[in-house]
């Protein structure tokens, strides 16, 4: 079982949560400590168990008889009520997690206070999570974009659990930690910053402004997470357009000499909006399809960029959004420098905020010295265990290091 402080420091997230009112929902009561540390324990416990040599994989949530009883949000499907003999049990929800795709169906578990135990009472259907580059513009009856409303645990991996509110994230429990959500580091008061002051460079930000940064930005984001999915670990760097290709500071494997034109993809994305300055819109309906089209094409470049990340080596790209190389070896002189973590999304620095380089490996070590020698550069390693850090040369004495990437207010 684990510690309960677990369950108090979830207890204590979701309040805050509820505080902040970050995502405009109305305060939910939660069920008692006993209920939630017993229910989060059961979630874990199933997190490690196999089912016919596949890992469980579900979302869940912990629903009160009342809520059930009281009216629906209408923006959500009518729950479906399942008639099972079976209680709710780590080896229950295993068996009957595989019948359910978690992006796109939640289990709904009830409890008793009478009887001091969880019975399955039925699933709720919503739709994955979207981004800019998969969102349809259009809403039709049967569509399912929301997440239940509901305290709601999700499966993130062996032993790692997501724990959530509709699509606001209450907070992470992974590698014997919980971590409260917290805004993604890619906002002004951190990491997003830097970005930013690199993508105001670009022509492109001349001409259209604050949208091509909002396609730049959600881009570089979506080829670390689709990265994140199609590899068990890698390094992707960022570096500036300028960067002479026969760089001493790696070693190229692949060359690539033609163009992947993710840019120019972000281009049509946003002329097809029809917001272009200086240019009138067009029919709304034409609008939205050549806006869809052309999403759908920068979505699977993304992808593509992404997948070169799977193989050893780096991968480099300007952030122009060319690949420069992949499966490259990163060959910088040794660091001097400070690593330091950065300001998280609130524009934040820890107390004692000295990142310990040393216990991590080469893939961390390198990137840690190839910023450190390339002013301008961004560096992403991806880590088995989930995070996705960050690197980027702050001054002549400092290297911020942002400690995970993935960190973000909504699941």
């Amino acid at each position: 079982m684990l510690d309960p402080k677990f369950a108090e420091q979830i207890i204590d997230a979701w309040t805050v949560a509820q505080t902040r009112n970050a995502v405009g929902l109305s305060e939910r009561k939660l069920p008692p400590f006993n209920v939630i540390k017993e229910f989060i324990d059961i979630a874990f416990l199933a997190t490690l168990r196999d089912e016919e040599g596949q890992q469980a994989r579900f979302s869940v949530a912990l629903v009160s008889e009342e809520e059930l009883a009281s009216p629906q949000n209408p923006r959500m499907l009518t729950p479906i009520q399942l008639e099972l003999s079976s209680d709710f049990s780590a080896e229950t929800l295993v068996k009957l997690a595989g019948a359910f795709e978690p992006e796109l169906t939640t289990i709904v578990v009830t409890w008793k206070a009478n009887k001091k135990s969880f019975s399955y009472w039925g699933i709720i259907f919503h739709a994955p999570g979207l981004n800019r580059f998969t969102e349809i513009p259009v809403g039709v009856d049967g569509g399912a974009n929301f997440l239940p409303d509901y305290f709601t645990v999700i499966s993130k991996g062996r032993a790692a659990l997501t724990i959530a509110r509709g699509r606001a994230q209450v907070g992470i429990l992974q590698a014997g930690y919980f971590v409260a959500a917290s805004p993604t580091p890619f906002t002004s008061y951190s990491l997003g910053k830097h970005v930013h002051a690199v993508i105001q460079s670009d022509p492109l930000f001349s001409t259209f402004g604050n949208q091509y940064w909002l396609y730049a930005r959600d881009a570089i984001q979506q080829i670390l997470s689709e990265a994140s999915i199609r590899s068990h670990g890698g390094s992707i760097i960022f570096i500036p357009s300028d960067i002479p290709p026969n760089s001493c500071l790696y070693k190229s494997k692949y060359v690539v000499n033609g163009m992947y034109g993710l840019q120019a993809t972000l281009q049509k994305c946003i002329e097809a909006e029809g917001t272009n300055r200086g240019n009138q819109i067009e029919s709304l309906q034409a609008n939205m399809l050549m806006s869809i089209a052309y999403r759908k094409i920068a979505n699977e470049t993304i992808q593509r960029i992404a997948k070169l990340s799977a193989i050893d080596g780096a991968l480099l790209i300007t952030f122009s959004f060319e690949v420069v190389a992949f499966g490259a070896t990163l060959t910088p002189p040794p660091s001097t420098l400070l690593p330091v973590i950065g300001p998280d999304g609130y524009g934040h620095s820890p107390a004692n905020s000295v990142f310990e380089i040393n216990r991590y490996g080469t893939r961390h070590r390198s990137a840690f010295e190839f910023v450190s020698a390339l002013p301008g550069s961004i560096a992403f390693v991806i880590s088995q265990d989930g995070p996705v850090r960050a690197f980027r040369r702050e001054n002549d004495t400092t290297v911020h290091v942002w400690p995970d990437c993935t960190s973000s207010m909504f699941v």
